[in-house]
């Protein structure tokens, strides 16, 4: 899943977004570290480890730069623009880099004096 709002982490600080996703036979779990070093661009590096058939490994990998392009307001609206790339280690194709090159516009709007905040993403995954 790739989705996101149109903000980035505050200039010169970190954050982690973390999840766990249950599938039928697996579960993964997903931690994606990002910094914001310059103030303009946001960088993640992470990815998941996955437990199955008693077995525990790393699956997944994810480098990805966002920056944007308007900042959200209150009761306003925000747009930015991320690319990145996500390597699957288990499928056969994922022996390098980049992997599955994709990218996308968040588009977020706020509404309520920002009580209500929806987020649209539109992109494309090769």
């Amino acid at each position: 899943m790739i989705t996101d709002d149109a903000r980035v982490v505050d200039p010169k600080a970190c954050q982690v977004e973390s999840w766990v996703r249950r599938n039928r036979e697996s579960t993964e779990m997903w931690a994606l570290p990002a910094c914001n070093p310059t103030g303009h661009f946001e960088f993640t590096f992470g990815g998941a480890r996955t437990e199955a058939h008693g077995e525990s490994a790393f699956t997944d990998q994810i480098v990805q730069v966002k920056t944007i392009l308007r900042p959200l307001e209150t009761d306003g609206w925000g747009v930015g623009l991320a690319a990145g790339t996500a390597r699957h280690l288990k499928r056969e194709s994922a022996n390098g880099w980049p992997g599955d090159a994709y990218f996308y516009v968040p588009v977020s709007l706020a509404f309520n004096q920002d009580q209500w905040v929806v987020h649209l993403n539109a992109g494309a995954v090769n």
